[in-house]
């Protein structure tokens, strides 16, 4: 089974993980730490307690150990949760955030900001959320996320479709509380800009009191921005930090939107969602098609793919989809239809089970819960008509168990 770490002591975080016989992921509850979900698993060891691991306090520079009480969990390189950059002292004499009461920004909130590239939000920025409010909360002030438009792999070459859309990000922050982001437009001259420069302007227009980053974050010219820039930047300008280490599965998979990515394209839907701590999603428009499906008794929604949004790998799906207030069971095919068309163009057509209602002009939640089995050409109707039967059948078996993972989503109304 799969654990996430790292772990904050004492926090009775748990993961996701346990399988039934098919593989499916099964649970039995949702949690939710600091606003963010956490899922409870059956036969499911627990996180592992590292007490014995102790964040870090920088120190004029020089990384000491912190008190006992301030145990964390652990990293990708086992040294604690996260770097702490507490404000000195003598640096709390300084105007807020650094800078002369007369460029200070007028009547700001102080707050603590999160900076990343976030292509939708996983697990491991659940993690940068939870720092960043917790943070906050001690500090009695705000936080926020900081992000670039459009995504800097957009720009710079290497991403040609998103893992999520716009409208996906903005269902996602309403459905775990994230803040409306400041988004800086992000350019090719952008991408030069100076690491310093870019934060001396970001606290130009917010009273930033304390940043918090993923450890392998890099920013600015050349990639230069990185933790120990920060770190220095932070000493000089009494600016609390915390960076946090990637997460890590307990057999070693790293928690990335990268690999999330891959994991979708390569149509292992369910391990993507281990990592997300949501099921992957789409919301499209339902079009009229060719009605093969309602002539066989198995009438399908057909949804037109997003050129900007990443297509799941060709194969037919146990999903769900939410409409009229509760989720449906849902057996989707993502191809090229090869028993009908020799060279079709990709399509997503959903067979809604139990649903006799109209979807035309729509936009419902597609939710994407595990590949049954890869695009086949059947000899004929009959064929396939036996097989789509027992695409059903095991459709609403997966559907069934992944009730808890589809709870993560509630605030759904709106979405019909």
């Amino acid at each position: 089974m799969r654990r996430l770490l790292p772990r904050r002591r004492g926090a009775a975080l748990q993961s996701a993980g346990s399988r039934g016989r098919s593989g499916t992921c099964r649970a039995d509850s949702v949690r939710r730490i600091a606003g963010f979900p956490v899922l409870q698993l059956r036969r499911q060891r627990f996180l592992r307690e590292t007490a014995g691991q102790r964040p870090w306090r920088v120190r004029e520079l020089h990384a000491v150990p912190q008190s006992r009480r301030g145990a964390g969990g652990r990293g990708r390189d086992g040294r604690g949760e996260g770097l702490s950059l507490p404000r000195r002292a003598e640096s709390r004499k300084r105007p807020r955030g650094g800078l002369p009461a007369s460029q200070h920004p007028q009547g700001g909130t102080p707050v603590i900001v999160c900076i990343g590239a976030f292509d939708g939000y996983h697990r491991g920025h659940f993690s940068l959320f939870r720092q960043a409010r917790e943070m906050a909360a001690r500090a009695h002030t705000e936080w926020n996320v900081v992000t670039f438009s459009p995504h800097p792999r957009y720009v710079l070459g290497g991403l040609k479709a998103r893992l999520f859309t716009r409208e996906d990000t903005a269902f996602l922050r309403r459905n775990f509380d994230i803040p409306e982001p400041l988004e800086i437009p992000f350019t090719r001259e952008f991408a030069s800009t100076e690491p310093r420069l870019f934060l001396d302007e970001l606290r130009a227009r917010l009273d930033v009191t304390g940043i918090v980053v993923g450890r392998e974050f890099r920013f600015g010219r050349e990639r230069s921005g990185d933790g120990e820039f920060l770190l220095r930047y932070c000493a000089e300008h009494g600016l609390e930090l915390a960076l946090m280490p990637q997460l890590v599965m307990d057999d070693g998979i790293v928690v990335s939107s990268t690999r999330i990515r891959d994991m979708v394209q390569a149509g292992n839907v369910d391990q993507a969602a281990e990592l997300l701590g949501y099921p992957w999603f789409l919301f499209s428009r339902v079009v009229s098609g060719d009605r093969r499906g309602r002539a066989m008794g198995y009438p399908t929604a057909n949804m037109l793919p997003d050129e900007k949004k990443l297509t799941p790998g060709e194969g037919v799906y146990a999903g769900a989809m939410w409409h009229g207030g509760c989720w449906r069971p849902a057996a989707i095919s993502v191809g090229r239809n090869p028993t009908f068309l020799v060279q079709g163009s990709l399509r997503i057509e959903t067979h809604v089970i139990g649903f006799h209602g109209d979807l035309y002009g729509r936009r419902p939640l597609l939710a994407f819960l595990k590949r049954l089995r890869l695009m086949t050409r059947f000899s004929g109707r009959m064929s396939l008509m036996k097989q789509l039967a027992l695409d059903c059948e095991e459709t609403q078996r997966v559907f069934g168990v992944s009730q808890p993972l589809l709870k993560v989503f509630h605030c759904l109304p709106s979405f019909d």
